[in-house]
């Protein structure tokens, strides 16, 4: 396939193109070969990703492994066009996709972490989940507030305890100290209010 027929298939992946024509450029790209898959990476606009998708979901794992990352910050929105689809492929790849994973779990960027977690990693057998566990538990007690407000915290424990990792005791001891972190914040943040109204 070259590429004048590579751009004319994706082109015809638009949503508004007719059915028939996505049909037969899904049909066609599923034989791109493994240099050109990046073209199929969020092409164009988002009238394309859905379609794009499905082609990379049908290619599937191993022959998506190069696009591995980029698979992955494809899923930094899962209101993002093909973000579904981009998921169930995702849950197919091995040990591969780990070290990725702990790249993004270090990221910082809390809505594409807990959408990592709670779309991906939650769908991962243990011996999988097992190879994150202590990036996982530094999620778990962490006290960033990027990640705890998306809930990055909650979702972590949440797979650390589903898996056996950490025990009742350990989970509410984590919950306990971070209570009274955030107790003697308000009470901080109440006696300052206070200090306020009285100048």
């Amino acid at each position: 396939m070259d590429n004048i027929e590579i751009e004319e298939y994706i082109q015809n992946l638009n949503s508004e193109a007719p059915q028939y024509l996505q049909d037969y450029a899904i049909s066609q790209l599923i034989n791109l070969e493994g240099s050109k898959l990046h073209l199929l990476l969020q092409p164009i606009s988002k009238n394309y990703w859905r379609n794009a998708a499905i082609v990379l979901k049908k290619i599937g794992y191993p022959r998506v492994k190069s696009i591995i990352p980029e698979l992955l910050e494809w899923i930094q929105d899962m209101n993002w066009p093909g973000a579904q689809e981009i998921v169930d492929l995702l849950i197919t790849v091995d040990d591969e996709v780990v070290p990725y994973v702990k790249k993004v779990l270090k990221s910082r960027d809390g809505i594409w972490i807990i959408w990592l977690l709670s779309e991906v990693v939650s769908k991962w057998n243990k011996d999988l989940k097992k190879q994150i566990k202590d990036d996982l538990y530094k999620l778990s007690v962490t006290l960033d507030n990027n990640l705890i407000i998306e809930g990055v915290d909650i979702q972590s424990m949440k797979l650390l305890y589903e898996s056996k990792f950490i025990y009742k005791p350990e989970v509410l001891n984590i919950i306990k100290r971070k209570t009274e972190l955030y107790e003697e914040l308000v009470e901080n943040l109440d006696e300052f209010r206070e200090s306020i109204k009285e100048m």
